[in-house]
């Protein structure tokens, strides 16, 4: 990844993930599971920062991802490239690849969209984080993160 791109990240970090975290509070589940995202977008000019909520407020009906909003948010901008995506939720195994981790990872449809959007790049930062100020951290490219949920 572009040196310029990894140091607005590292300065952004906190902020990214104090957004991601406040965003979390903003989530619906039925089953009070809040997740919070928040994404650094470059478009060829300027870095802006995208954020989504976790929507599932019904059982048994589609559910919309924060990270799934966060990026659509980021598509419909304009911004074509994906610098970072900060995911804060509280960890659970996971219920494609039966992998459990100290830190919420994307699920299987959210891994699945960003292998698919020409945006996301295999160095695309995936910094999780849990809730809490004290929670712990994870921090991978997209590429880790697939290849990880791929290796069972």
């Amino acid at each position: 990844m572009n040196r310029q791109h990894v140091d607005m990240y590292l300065t952004l970090k906190d902020l990214l993930v104090a957004m991601a975290r406040k965003s979390a509070q903003r989530g619906s589940s039925y089953r009070e599971f809040f997740v919070g995202c928040a994404v650094l977008a470059y478009n060829g000019r300027v870095y802006r920062i995208f954020r989504g909520v976790n929507l599932y407020p019904i059982k048994g009906e589609t559910k919309v991802c924060a990270e799934q909003s966060a990026l659509g948010a980021a598509r419909a901008c304009g911004f074509d490239f994906l610098v970072a995506i900060v995911v804060a939720g509280d960890a659970q195994r996971d219920g494609e690849s039966d992998i459990s981790s100290p830190t919420l990872h994307p699920c299987g449809n959210c891994r699945r969209l960003l292998q698919s959007l020409p945006e996301v790049q295999g160095d695309t930062i995936v910094y999780t984080v849990g809730r809490g100020q004290r929670s712990p951290t994870e921090e991978h490219t997209v590429k880790e993160i697939l290849r990880l949920h791929n290796s069972r």
